[in-house]
This record gives C-alpha cells, structure tokens and sequence, in this order.
C-alpha cells in the first residue's frame, strides 16, 4: 500500500449515489467520514476539510513538559534464551544509557491550510458485512475546497462477501491450529531446554553468515569498472 495521508470530512455533505445511500440506509449506516490519499504529502498526515470547505492540517507541538519514554518492547514477552539475552544486553548498553527516560510532550493541533491541489481521496471499508469502495475528486485552492465530484463507487456483492467470509474462515481455523499447535509445543517439558540451546546455535549461526555477507557488501563497493 504504501504511505498515504487521511482525510477527515467534518460536516460537509458528499454527494452519495443512490444505490449507496440505499444501501447505508438499509444498513442503518452512514458514509464513513475517513478517507485516504496519495495525491498530498504522502507522510501519514491528516487533513481535515470543515462544513464550510476550508482544509485544515494537523500538527504536533510541544506542551513544555516531558512524559515518561514509552518502549514499546517491554510489553512483549522475552521468549530468547539466556545467552540472546545477555548478548543484547551488552550489546545495546551504551545504547540504554545514552537514552533519555522521559521525551518532549506534544498535543495536537489543527492548523489553516492554504495549498492549492487536485487530489483523490478514497475510502474501502467494510459495512454490513460487504465492502464499500467509492473515490471522490477534490479541488482546493488557497485551502479552500471548490470543489468536489464523484470518481466512482462498489458495493461488493452478496456472493463475494460469502466468498471472502468463508475463506477468511478457514484462514482463521488454520491459524487457530497453528497457534494450538505451538502452544502444546511449548507447554512440553524438552521445550526450555531446545530453547535454550538450540536456539543459541541458530542465532549464532545466522548472526555470522550476516556479518560475512555485509562484509562481502562492503568490500564490493572497493570494485571498480573500467
């Protein structure tokens, strides 16, 4: 998929094509209001566009205060080995100190657009039960929406929809099983200890086949054509 960016429409009216708004109607729904776009900045930013047509753009700045560093590694279970372990830790302790426990606090804020573009924006999403693909045309000028037109729409059928259920349902049940399977494995009692040293052996062996090859990488750009 690539980057995209969003955007948010907050109390403009889109023009819906009837099947669609039939179809939202009958499903007791509404128009989603989050969209996406590869025509803007493509830096996972978030545009907004109010009722009376005028874009805005998110920001973050700083509140002056600092907040507690949140790793995001230590909510996941350690399953390495002792030797794993120890290795990184030795390995990335000049690392941990250099860090700092607390970072900047930033809140988010809107700010006035004031680009002038013609973008797509998009949307695919699941309602009721089918999917819903409809793409619109915008132009701004000076941040100012002038206008705005339908590209076109999809309502997936019954029979595709009963399609992709049931084969996310064997996808599921497979993975179901998988999971089941891994977690017998690891409830046996030989587990811990392959764990422990069989799995130094292979992180061994991969983290020495990949020094050799960056070292091949390396001495390569040494190369020289005529």
């Amino acid at each position: 998929m690539g980057l995209f960016d969003t955007i948010v429409i907050e109390g403009l009216k889109l023009k819906t094509p009837a099947e669609v708004k039939s179809y939202l109607q009958t499903a007791d729904k509404q128009l989603p209001n989050d969209f996406q776009t590869k025509d803007l900045n493509n830096g996972m930013i978030t545009y907004y566009i109010d009722a009376n047509s005028q874009m805005h753009v998110e920001h973050y700045v700083e509140t002056g205060k600092r907040i507690k560093r949140d790793n995001f590694w230590e909510k996941w279970p350690d399953n390495r080995s002792f030797l794993e372990r120890l290795f990184f830790r030795i390995k990335n302790k000049s690392l941990d100190n250099a860090l700092s426990q607390t970072v900047p606090e930033f809140k988010k804020i809107k700010k006035k657009y004031d680009g002038t573009h013609t973008f797509n924006f998009y949307t695919y999403e699941e309602i009721a039960g089918r999917y819903l693909d409809i793409e619109y045309k915008a132009q701004a000028v000076a941040g100012k929406v002038k206008k705005i037109e339908l590209v076109k729409y999809e309502i997936e059928s019954v029979a595709a929809a009963n399609k992709r259920k049931a084969d996310r349902e064997v996808f599921d049940k497979k993975m179901q099983e998988s999971f089941e399977a891994r977690k017998r494995f690891t409830a046996t009692w030989y587990y811990p200890v392959l764990r422990e040293v069989y799995n130094p052996i292979v992180f061994a062996a991969r983290s020495t086949v990949q020094w050799v090859c960056q070292k091949i990488i390396t001495w390569s750009y040494r190369w020289r054509g005529v």
